[in-house]
Formats: C-alpha cells, structure tokens, sequence
C-alpha cells in the first residue's frame, strides 16, 4: 500500500480503524465537494443494512404480530392484551432470532430489558392512537406510561414503518448487557452497532445538535431503563 493506493479499499480501511478503537458514532459525516451533500452510503453497506433489517422485521412480526398495520387498520394488536409473562415469552421468542447466546444469558438480557422495550413499543402506540395508552400491557408496571411518554420525543415514531420499529425494537435487547459472558457482551456490542448503522441509512435519520445521528443520542438516552 502507498499513497496512491491506500484509499482504494475502503472496507479494509474502516476494519483497521474499528480494530484500533475508533467508535463510528463519534465520526462526524463527512461532507461532498459537490454543493456540500453528504457523501452517499456504498452500495454493499445499503444492501447489508436493507438485509438485516427484513431479517429483523420479519422476526418481530413472527413474535408479536404486525402491531405497524394493525395499528394503522384501527385494530389492536394482541401484543396490546399481553400480560407480564406473556411479553417475556414473546420477547425471548424475539430475541433468539437475531443473538447467538445461551438460553440462560438470553433470559438475562430479556430479563434486563423488558422495561425499555416496552417503552419503545408504547412510545409508537401513542404517537399513533393515544387512546391506546391504557391498554392492558402498558398498566402492568406504573412506570411504563411514563416511561412511553418520555421515549415518544426521542425519535421520530410517528413516521416510523414496520421495519425501522422492528430495528429499534431490537435496538432494546443490545443497549445494555447484563452479568453475561465477555464473549456473548462482545456479540450483542458489534449487533447494536449495526442496528444503528441500519436504522440510520434506512430512516434518513436526521442529526442532533452536536451533529451525530439521533439514534445514538436515544440510545444513550434509553440506558436509563436499564
């Protein structure tokens, strides 16, 4: 490699850089020389990000129903009449699809984030029907309304598609890890990194004031639930 060829593979780049430590939330965008745009994703991480997106979105549909269409239709989904241990079920069903860890590990990490789960799921209820706010799932813990109304203003919900809430959805199980296994930690770290990374070429998601994606501010901010 020298000078002249060193920009000519950019996947090994951006390995070496992740290897080092770099944190690709911290990367600011980098700016076109064409009429200042953003320089557009490559072709390959669009299609990687569109797979594991479907991936994920069919897998929330096979645990707990279409809630997007239902919702839009006017029914109420069933996940909407859940209680306590039906959710977990649910969830655990959920969560084995997409993260590779023993059945012990997964119920610690459904376990530690049925909360914000619950909270990202209300939180896109109500932006579209508010009256389902007292439905039987969100009254189980007195907490969640609460907790359904602050995420509401974290991201954009009322204009999410069944496979960006799926995503976030998922984003729930990987924002924080409990008393697993280093290597398991190490797993569910590198897949919530590439649930942000889809959620924000699949979203167009729009930057904070600091410049960064909002996706990485809400799930700094959803640690809280933890």
């Amino acid at each position: 490699m020298n000078k002249d060829t060193r920009t000519r593979c950019q996947k090994c780049r951006f390995q070496k850089c992740l290897d080092a430590g770099m944190k690709p939330e911290l990367v600011h965008p980098k700016k076109s020389k064409k009429a200042g745009k953003e320089n557009e994703p490559d072709q390959e991480t669009l299609r990687l990000c569109h797979q594991l997106t479907k991936m994920i979105s069919t897998a929330f549909n096979a645990s707990f129903g279409n809630v997007v269409d239902e919702i839009k239709k006017g029914d109420t989904p069933a996940l909407l009449d859940a209680d306590f241990d039906e959710l977990k079920r649910m969830a655990t069903k959920f969560v084995s699809k997409f993260v590779e860890v023993g059945e012990e590990e997964r119920e610690k990490l459904v376990d530690s984030s049925l909360r914000a789960f619950l909270a990202v799921i209300g939180a896109y209820v109500i932006s579209q029907r508010d009256e389902l706010a007292t439905a039987h799932v969100f009254n189980q813990d007195p907490m969640t309304v609460a907790d359904m109304n602050e995420v509401k203003d974290m991201l954009d919900f009322e204009h999410m598609t069944a496979d960006t809430l799926a995503i976030v959805a998922a984003m729930t199980f990987t924002i924080s890890t409990p008393k697993i296994s280093t290597e398991a930690r190490e797993a569910i770290t590198k897949l919530h990194e590439r649930f942000t990374t889809s959620y924000s070429f699949m979203s167009n998601d729009v930057q904070n004031s600091s410049g960064m994606p909002a996706i990485y501010s809400f799930a700094n901010s959803m640690r809280k639930f933890y």
